[in-house]
């Protein structure tokens, strides 16, 4: 059986407790990995204000991926991410696929 592969994304503003923090997060299904694509493409249009709060909210309200659930209070993402900055070279995610026994 060949290797899956995997897809970490860098940035990604997570709600944890009452808070928001910035994850690199790493999923192992493409439905993952398009669902957080998709997540953070609205992270970007909000920051743009190509997107409305209203409707940034209303989109990623409890969507997670397992424990992990989005931020979906516009004013919250967007200032994690305005903190986080850019990730390093510029690289928002990057597949591969593992070697080897996991």
């Amino acid at each position: 059986m060949s290797p899956r592969p995997e897809w970490t994304f860098f940035g990604v503003p997570i709600a944890d407790g009452g808070g928001t923090r910035v994850v690199n997060l790493t999923v192992h299904t493409h439905a993952h990995a398009s669902l957080t694509g998709s997540y953070l493409s609205d992270v970007g249009k909000l920051l743009a204000g190509d997107l409305r709060p209203a409707e940034f909210e209303d989109r990623w309200r409890g969507e997670s991926i397992g424990e992990i659930r989005f931020e979906s209070r516009p004013a919250y993402a967007v200032e994690a991410a305005r903190r986080a900055g850019p990730p390093p070279g510029g690289e928002r995610y990057r597949r591969s696929v593992p070697r080897g026994p996991r």
